[in-house]
C-alpha cells in the first residue's frame, strides 16, 4: 500500500508540474480550455521528448473524456495539438537584440523593485525592436496591427503608428522529471482596440470618421490580442523562439450581434494558434 500512494504521489507532481508549466504557452488573453490542453502538451513536449510513461496521452484522453476540443486541429494527437511551425521569416533577426537585455537582477535573493524595473527597461528594448525592424507581415505573425491601415479604434501614438505593449519580459528556469533544466525568456505582446455594440459606430470609428475619432467616443469594451513568445537564449539556439500568436487586429470582426461575446471567446482576436522554433524561421546567432 506505501509503494501504491507513493506511486500515485510522483504520478500527481509530475501531472502538477505538467499544468504549471503549461501557464507559460497561452496565449496572453481570454484563454479557453482548448488552448490551454494544447499548451500543456506543447510545454511538456519541448522539455521532454520521450513521453514513455504516456503522461500526454492521458491528459487528451480526459479532456476528450469531458468533451474539451481545441479549435483547427484535425485530431487529438499529440502531433495535431503542438502549435504549429511559423512562416519561414517570422521573426528574423530576433537575435540581434538579445544580447542588450540584462538578467542580472532576476534571482531569488534580488530585490523585487529592482527585477521589475530591470523587466520594464527589458520591454523597452524589444518594443523599440518590433516597432522599428518588423514589416506588417511580421507584425501580423506576432498578433499586432502596427500597419499604417490599422483600424483607427487602436491608439496611436505621437508618430501615428498603432500603439501595443511588452507587457513582460521574463526568464523562466523548467526542471525536467530527469533533473533536466532549460531556460526560457517569456514575453507577452499585447493590443488593444476599442469595440462597440453598434456595428456602425464601430465602422466609423474604425474608418476614423469625422466626428467619431478615437479620442472623441467611449468604448463598449476592448477587443484585446497579441501572443506570448518563448525565446531560447542558450548559445547553441541563440535567438530560437516558441510563440502563441493570432491574426492582427484587423482581422476580427466586431458588429452588433457579436458585441463583447467575440471578445471573450477568443484569444488574441482568435483562437488559431503557432508554437513556433524562430530556428524554424531562419533565425541564427548574430
Amino acid at each position: 500500500m506505501n509503494r501504491f500512494a507513493e506511486e500515485a504521489a510522483k504520478s500527481a507532481g509530475h501531472m502538477l508540474q505538467m499544468a504549471i508549466r503549461a501557464l507559460d504557452y497561452v496565449p496572453p488573453v481570454d484563454i479557453t480550455f482548448g488552448e490551454y490542453l494544447r499548451a500543456m502538451i506543447t510545454a511538456d513536449y519541448e522539455l521532454v521528448k520521450d513521453d514513455d510513461r504516456r503522461y500526454r496521452v492521458a491528459v487528451i484522453a480526459a479532456f476528450r473524456d469531458w468533451g474539451i476540443y481545441p479549435a483547427d486541429v484535425r485530431s487529438l494527437s499529440v502531433e495535431s495539438l503542438l502549435w504549429r511551425p511559423p512562416e519561414a521569416d517570422g521573426l528574423q533577426g530576433l537575435g540581434e537584440i538579445l544580447g542588450q537585455l540584462n538578467f542580472d537582477k532576476w534571482n531569488t535573493n534580488g530585490n523585487r523593485a529592482e527585477a521589475y524595473n530591470a523587466m520594464r527597461r527589458n520591454c523597452a528594448i524589444l518594443h523599440e525592436w518590433i516597432a522599428t525592424k518588423l514589416n506588417a507581415e511580421q507584425s501580423h505573425f506576432l498578433g499586432l496591427d502596427l500597419t499604417k491601415d490599422a483600424a483607427k479604434g487602436i491608439r496611436r501614438n505621437d508618430n501615428g503608428q498603432p500603439v501595443f505593449e511588452v507587457h513582460s519580459l521574463r526568464p523562466c528556469r523548467r526542471i525536467g522529471p530527469d533533473g533536466q533544466q532549460q531556460t526560457d525568456l517569456v514575453v507577452e505582446l499585447v493590443q488593444k482596440r476599442k469595440g462597440f455594440f453598434d456595428a456602425d459606430v464601430q465602422k466609423k470609428v474604425d474608418e476614423g470618421a469625422k466626428g467619431f475619432e478615437f479620442d472623441k467616443v467611449q468604448a463598449d469594451f476592448y477587443f484585446r490580442g497579441g501572443c506570448t513568445l518563448i525565446i531560447d537564449p542558450s548559445p547553441r539556439r541563440f535567438g530560437t523562439a516558441s510563440a502563441s500568436v493570432s491574426p492582427p487586429m484587423n482581422a476580427c470582426d466586431m458588429n452588433a450581434t457579436s458585441g463583447p461575446a467575440t471578445a471573450t471567446t477568443t484569444t488574441a482576436i482568435t483562437r488559431s494558434r503557432s508554437c513556433i522554433r524562430a530556428d524554424e524561421a531562419g533565425i541564427v546567432s548574430p
